[in-house]
């Protein structure tokens, strides 16, 4: 994505952008677009994406999610 077509590049305001569209739609499907859907759309998903032996799933720690993971669950169960 880009600026262009979005005011943030920020994948968490991606994800609640998308929730707020599409609240019925599971916690476990926007993780997998912002994950294994994301490695597969560059065709790098035998390395990385998810969490497989020989593959690196390229963590990152995200600070302060809690308002975050409140609104994604209100309706799902993670």
């Amino acid at each position: 994505d880009s600026l262009a077509s979005n005011h943030s590049l920020n994948i968490v305001d991606e994800l609640k952008y998308l929730h707020s569209y599409y609240p019925n739609v599971s916690i476990e499907v926007f993780l997998r677009a912002a994950t294994l859907n994301g490695a597969k759309a560059l065709g790098i998903e035998k390395n990385i994406g998810s969490f497989n032996k020989n593959k690196n799933p390229g963590i990152m720690l995200i600070k302060n999610l809690d308002n975050v993971v409140n609104l994604l669950t209100l309706t799902h169960k993670i």
